[in-house]
């Protein structure tokens, strides 16, 4: 069958969508953490500032998750999401990503922090100096 208002359809699912995405990045199995960021990633690439403004919040809840892997997860994604966005889209959310990535760096979780770097350093490699200003 066909969806008749597809994105409308979209916006109804897409927070389900996502927290099911971060679920699956803060998992265990490698291959699905690795289908969850591509997911992410082309779902980035294909709609653009309509994903970005939904993943955004539940991203920032995400860190907040008493879970560990949870938390890798979330990282994972702000990762995808920059390295999946074009420069004028990481500008445009760059007050966005800042504060999660550093709510990340800040974590009592080893592995987190780990990832979170990675996540910063992506970032840098996009927006330069602006990035630790």
């Amino acid at each position: 069958t066909n969806v008749l208002h597809p994105p409308k359809t979209l916006k109804r699912i897409l927070p389900i969508m996502m927290k099911r995405i971060i679920i699956s990045l803060g998992s265990t199995n490698a291959e699905r953490r690795e289908v969850a960021s591509k997911t992410l990633g082309d779902l980035v690439q294909k709609l653009g500032d309509m994903v970005v403004t939904e993943i955004i919040p539940v991203l920032e809840e995400g860190l907040k998750s008493n879970s560990s892997e949870h938390r890798q997860g979330v990282c994972l994604g702000l990762t995808e999401v920059i390295i999946s966005s074009g420069k004028p889209q990481i500008i445009k959310y760059f007050d966005k990503f800042v504060p999660c990535t550093k709510s990340a760096l800040c974590d009592e979780s080893e592995e987190v922090r780990e990832i979170a770097a990675k996540t910063f350093d992506v970032l840098y490699k996009n927006v330069g100096d602006k990035a630790i200003e």
